[in-house]
């Protein structure tokens, strides 16, 4: 993050710049070096360029998804979920490291957590392979007396005439592990299950479909998070929101101009008016020139889906706690910390049992950060996931050398009073059980990430030669206890410190 940016001189042509807490650690120093060079040109960029162009903003956003985002993808965190929860991990400052393959881990030692998108370390593999199919999260589900629609799986047309016959039309036709909603038709009539079913064959893996009963309601999508409801919305099929004066065309036309401003990576997937819009609109009994009613929503797509998008409304505090309840078993039955749980309801404020509402999916890593409702409880969330903000006591001790010996001492002190605490100088590092770790590592920066990413240490006892080392190692809220040549100090040196830490 490039925090500050200046002309050195009357022209333009040398600038200077600082870089908020640069690491080097995970990334080779010539893809690191071009990180940069893209910021600050991007900086300078700004500096003179005309923010109202869309021109502009178009070349701008245009370099940093070919030049950055797609050239380096391989060293940047995986899914749209990560960056919102690492942008509110920074503003909450809870210290976060990126890890091999994308993923990150926010905190130190024993209060840190690892994400993969909005899923961490707490859900287990078995869970997730479990959500991948739909078959088997709808028979564990089943197992425990949950709410599913009946459903059969197929792998021919036969199969699929066969399964309407004992379920009964309109029908749902789905890929069983398809994801972003790809592959699934809604509706299905007699003379449409042929078409339904190859497109649901073509999306999944394994070449097997659902077909389903369809039931009355719309989806919700209830977000939980470490056994508590964190949020829900109501998903709604990408469309917009009449104002009782311009049509339907023109509506649209202006969404989607209102999309072109934003960066490629945060603009929704809203289309000009095509032909499944219109048809869309036509069960509606509406076309392109019509005038709703101000306030009225218009669908554009049939469902919600990831590759279609969507329109979320906050249902949050009007859910029924039985709905809630079930939510929550569901993600407790697959192992899953946090998961999305999709219920079809025509009104979530009753219970399922009373309205014939089921379970239509659990999902692994659910999207996070996806729009405004969802990306305010994302502090929440974070709160709810990592103990302490992340943090683990570090006790400095401030001599090199000279308080080696000090230190020690109280690291056995800690030992003995049932503390998993490590100790390291530049020299040596020694684990909970005062075995040495990797002799090889050089800096006290590398074996501090050494401790920070091993999830059993509870504190760390740091020794270093100067107040300026701890500054560089820039440590933050960590520091608990501060030692010169063996002299605790007061808290208000350790605050002190503290501020020049974060600085």
């Amino acid at each position: 993050e490039v925090v500050e940016f200046s002309a050195m001189g009357p022209t333009t042509a040398q600038w200077t710049g600082k870089i908020h807490n640069p690491d080097t650690s995970i990334l080779p120093e010539s893809v690191f070096h071009e990180f940069t060079t893209s910021a600050f040109r991007l900086a300078q960029w700004l500096a003179t360029a005309d923010i109202s162009s869309l021109r502009e903003k178009h070349d701008f956003y245009t370099h940093i998804a070919g030049k950055i985002f797609a050239k380096h993808r391989k060293y940047m965190p995986i899914g749209f979920s990560t960056f919102e929860i690492l942008k509110q991990a920074q503003s909450m400052d809870i210290d976060w490291i990126m890890l091999p393959s994308g993923y990150t881990q926010l905190g130190w030692g024993r209060n840190a957590r690892r994400f993969d998108r909005s899923a961490t370390d707490n859900d287990s593999a078995i869970a997730r392979m479990l959500a991948a199919d739909k078959t088997n999260t709808a028979k564990l589900l089943g197992m425990a007396g949950l709410p599913l629609p009946k459903h059969f799986e197929v792998t021919t047309l036969e199969g699929a005439i066969e399964a309407s016959g004992e379920i009964g039309y309109p029908l749902v036709i789905k890929p069983v592990d398809g994801e972003r909603g790809e592959g699934v038709s809604i509706d299905v009539a007699e003379n449409q299950v042929k078409d339904a079913l190859e497109k649901a064959l073509q999306v999944s893996h394994r070449k097997l479909a659902l077909v389903e009963k369809q039931v009355s309601g719309t989806c919700f999508r209830l977000f939980i998070a470490r056994n508590q409801l964190l949020y829900a919305v109501q998903r709604l099929p990408i469309g917009v929101y009449a104002d009782g004066v311009t049509t339907v065309e023109q509506l649209v036309i202006n969404e989607w101009e209102t999309q072109q401003a934003r960066p490629h990576w945060k603009r929704s997937p809203i289309k000009l008016l095509d032909e499944l819009a219109i048809q869309t609109l036509s069960k509606l009994s509406l076309t392109a020139k019509s005038v709703p009613a101000a306030g009225a929503f218009i669908p554009l797509r049939p469902i919600e889906s990831t590759a279609w998008g969507g329109v979320d409304e906050d249902v949050t505090h009007c859910v029924h706690a039985a709905n809630v309840s079930a939510a929550i078993q569901a993600a407790q039955l697959l192992g899953l910390n946090v998961a999305g749980v999709d219920l079809i309801s025509p009104d979530i404020t009753q219970p399922w049992y009373s309205n014939g509402a089921i379970i239509n999916e659990v999902n692994f890593a659910p999207l996070l950060g996806g729009g405004d409702i969802s990306r305010k409880h994302i502090e929440e969330y974070l709160r709810r996931l990592i103990d302490n903000h992340g943090r683990i006591p570090i006790h400095v001790f401030v001599g090199g050398a000279a308080v080696w010996e000090d230190a020690m001492q109280y690291w056995r002190d800690l030992l003995a009073n049932g503390v998993a605490a490590a100790i390291s100088s530049d020299q040596d590092t020694l684990d909970v059980d005062a075995q040495p770790i990797s002799p090889g590592l050089g800096s006290i920066r590398e074996r501090l990430l050494a401790l920070r990413i091993r999830n059993h240490i509870g504190e760390i006892v740091l020794v270093v030669s100067s107040i300026d080392h701890v500054v560089a190692l820039n440590v933050k809220h960590l520091i608990e206890s501060l030692y010169i040549e063996g002299v605790k100090q007061p808290q208000e040196v350790i605050q002190s410190l503290r501020a020049r830490v974060i600085v």
